[in-house]
């Protein structure tokens, strides 16, 4: 939405040199980001939620003429069960971050 800001929805949206100043960021790698758009809880969302998700954040690396991205940072939501494996898979994925006692969850 920093990017696409919609007008008359009383956002407090960013000037035409805040925009390209973060487009300066980002094409000289200061400002990055992972596959998943927001942090959450991804086994409760539908498959198509989760690819829409994942879509947002492969618009921006096409946008910047970035690889596409395939990690996923899930530091903010404790936890990643099995569900969300095959979500992952249907994705064509990938490596999600996990704290380290997190990887206890999968097994």
């Amino acid at each position: 939405m920093y990017l696409d800001c919609p007008p008359g929805m009383n956002l407090h949206c960013p000037d035409s040199n805040a925009v390209s100043d973060f487009e300066d960021a980002v094409n000289k790698g200061y400002i990055a980001w992972h596959a998943g758009p927001f942090n959450a809880e991804s086994e409760i969302m539908t498959p198509d939620l989760f690819k829409y998700g994942i879509s947002i954040s492969h618009e921006l690396d096409t946008k910047f003429g970035k690889n596409l991205t395939f990690t996923m940072s899930q530091r903010d939501v404790p936890g990643l069960t099995r569900s969300v494996i095959p979500l992952l898979m249907r994705v064509e994925y990938w490596h999600s971050q996990l704290e380290s006692t997190d990887y206890l969850h999968l097994l």
